[in-house]
């Protein structure tokens, strides 16, 4: 789970879930209230595993799986990232471009 780099407080699973849906790219610490930010190592990191699904359509082709359940597959393997995501983030306190 990512820490403030303010305060040094662990976020919560539900506050860390919001940073992936968010428009704009920080967010403010419920401890300390300062904003922060997604560190450009872990949005490098978090947009290749956003990647991942994408992976299972071509094998469900490959293996001849029916269209049901290739989108089942896929929904699947995006329910595994976006459980994930709160473990693969990291903060800084300065906004970052990606690339």
């Amino acid at each position: 789970m990512p820490v403030c780099r303010n305060c040094g407080n662990e976020w919560p699973w539900k506050d860390t879930q919001r940073l992936s849906i968010r428009r704009d790219r920080g967010a403010v610490c419920q401890f300390c209230g300062e904003k922060q930010f997604q560190s450009r190592k872990s949005m490098r990191k978090v947009s290749l595993f956003h990647l991942l699904p994408l992976l299972v359509l071509p094998f469900a082709l490959v293996m001849n799986v029916s269209i049901v359940s290739g989108l089942a597959l896929l929904f699947t393997a995006e329910a595994v990232f976006l459980s994930a995501f709160p473990w693969m983030v990291e903060l800084t306190n300065q906004e970052e471009p990606i690339w």
